[in-house]
């Protein structure tokens, strides 16, 4: 559990990553924080992403490609 609301997950230079069902707080600023040209393969599944003000963000050569939000 974290307290964090922007973003509430951070993500570097990951692949392969699967989350289910995640939960947070309504409001939240940032869903997901997607860093790194090295990311790929993350899929998002069961987690309401209208909640947050924002879904996703991709830095350091992070392309919105290697997100999957079902």
């Amino acid at each position: 559990m974290t307290k964090e609301k922007d973003p509430v997950v951070y993500i570097e230079n990951s692949s392969k990553l699967r989350f289910e069902g995640l939960k947070f707080d309504k409001g939240a600023g940032l869903l997901f924080s997607i860093n790194g040209k090295k990311c790929s393969d993350i899929r998002v599944t069961g987690t309401d992403a209208s909640k947050a003000v924002h879904d996703a963000a991709f830095n350091y050569g992070a392309d919105r490609s290697v997100m999957e939000l079902k």
